[in-house]
């Protein structure tokens, strides 16, 4: 580790001197606005108050985990060897690394470390075990949105564990994608219930209403529970302070805090290929069709909706240039103007730069790479068939090879806590139905260092009058795409 600890914005100074005053507390960042660092700095003064490093536990994304000791060393001094990731590829493998670095010489699991480990690895009964003989003194929850369902069964593990801690930090930007509702669970994990009870139910039926209550003697009927807006201040003033006034979180976005480059956002308009149209078109009545029988035959529109999107993946898929066989298999489409006008982009682009090119679908990244192949053009791939060394490995290549120019992503795979504020542009080849996983992927070049550039470039691939364009519509505003969807029929 070098001698010079990086340097904290403001923002940051402030959300570690707000945490300091009390136990428990949530860093609400946006993506790229530098909550690890923030929350790693505030470890550091808990550590000086005891001198010495105390157990802390630490959850993330297992795409993340090796990102979180990279930023030790940017924010603090501490041993490597006081820091354990386990990103083992079994439970047995993470439990017998998390023994013998936490083990003293008596036998006992008790020795003050740091682990960093992913959110699954409490579903692993001996590995939990023993996290619970260890018995964390602080517990860091990253991307803590994924704890939201109450009824998760790796959330409540998480809770029993954060129950027994005394010290509790929540770090996410997305605190509330779908609903207010949300935000319960992360506040009892937080504060064991201070700010809105134990209770769920209790909870959602002070601060919400179901608007379809007066059909639930109907045979279609199904709860849809809204926020009462009157109840909203109080929603916001307990999420952010506790009753002396003393914060309990702190939200910042980064138009707010960080001198960022320009974002440019870029539609380019793609035909289809004759046979890709054909394809689509039929495809197309297929599902209006659908959407039509469903309504008519009273199914309840929230079902629809879910039903739809998976529907509707088939017509995604034929946009970005392959159709899935009734036999299971993926068959690129023989014309695709969608590859061509990628293959242009990457080469038009300056060599220097660098690329993310984000995919949903398996085939895109099959075909992806075939095509930069033929370039001649260095690549990497980051998806969700790598393991975690084999991510990490992609992530320093693209980072650090002058020869890798693009990196081949997937939103979900990748759009977590990874850092690639070396690419200046975006291109958006195929869409996750998402919105949590396009809000994460945005961010991975548009954070803290992006200051590199002179501008940020987001670029979207869209075929012209077809789905593509209601997909990037909803995710632009971020509107829920279940919702958006059932409009296609007037708009296709």
């Amino acid at each position: 580790m070098g001698d010079m600890l990086r340097e904290l914005w403001q923002h940051q100074k402030d959300g570690v001197s707000f945490a300091l005053e009390k136990k428990n507390f949530a860093w609400f960042y946006e993506m790229g606005a530098g909550k690890t660092g923030t929350a790693i700095t505030t470890l550091r003064y808990l550590y000086a108050r005891k001198g010495h490093v105390r157990r802390t536990l630490i959850f993330s994304p297992l795409i993340t985990l090796e990102n979180w000791k990279r930023e030790f060393a940017f924010f603090s001094k501490i041993k490597d060897t006081d820091i354990i990731v386990l990103n083992h590829k079994s439970g047995a493998a993470k439990r017998k690394a998390f023994v013998k670095a936490t083990m003293d010489y008596k036998g006992s699991v008790t020795k003050n470390r740091i682990v960093i480990v992913n959110y699954e690895s409490v579903q692993n009964k001996e590995l939990y075990a023993a996290f619970k003989a260890w018995n964390p003194e602080i517990l860091i929850m990253d991307e803590a949105h994924k704890l939201k369902n109450h009824k998760s069964k790796r959330a409540v593990l998480v809770r029993e564990l954060a129950d027994r801690a005394e010290h509790k930090y929540l770090l996410t930007g997305s605190p509330v994608l779908n609903s207010a509702q949300d935000i319960f669970h992360l506040y009892r994990i937080l504060d064991g219930g201070e700010a809105f009870g134990v209770n769920f139910y209790a909870f959602r039926n002070r601060y919400f209403e179901d608007i379809n209550a007066k059909w639930q003697t109907k045979r279609n009927y199904f709860p849809d529970f809204r926020e009462r807006m009157e109840m909203m201040g109080e929603i916001h003033d307990k999420m952010y302070y506790f009753g002396d006034r003393t914060r309990r979180a702190h939200r910042v976005l980064k138009k707010d805090c960080l001198d960022l480059p320009p974002f440019i956002r870029q539609t380019i308009k793609v035909p289809l290929g004759v046979e890709q149209a054909k394809m689509y078109k039929q495809m197309k009545n297929e599902f209006i069709t659908f959407i039509e029988r469903e309504k008519d035959i009273g199914t309840p529109i929230a079902v629809v909706a879910n039903l739809a999107v998976t529907k509707a993946l088939r017509m995604m898929q034929i946009t970005s240039g392959f159709v899935k066989g009734e036999d299971g298999g993926e068959y690129p489409v023989r014309v695709n103007p969608r590859m061509d006008a990628l293959r242009d982009l990457v080469e038009t682009g300056s060599v220097e730069s660098k690329i993310i090119i984000w995919a949903k679908f398996k085939q895109n990244h099959k075909d992806i790479a075939y095509m930069l192949d033929g370039l001649g053009v260095g690549y990497t791939l980051l998806n969700g068939s790598l393991d975690a060394k084999q991510k990490e490995e992609s992530m320093r290549a693209f980072r650090e090879d002058d020869s890798v120019r693009v990196i081949v992503a997937n939103q979900q795979a990748a759009g977590i806590g990874v850092n690639l504020v070396e690419a200046n542009t975006s291109i958006y080849y195929s869409y996750d139905f998402s919105l949590e996983n396009d809000m994460q992927s945005e961010a991975r070049n548009y954070r803290g260092g992006s200051d590199m550039h002179a501008k940020v470039t987001r670029i979207d691939l869209v075929a012209e009058n077809t789905i593509d364009e209601l997909v990037i519509q909803a995710l632009s505003t971020k509107q829920k795409l279940a919702d958006r969807i059932l409009d296609i029929a007037s708009e296709l």
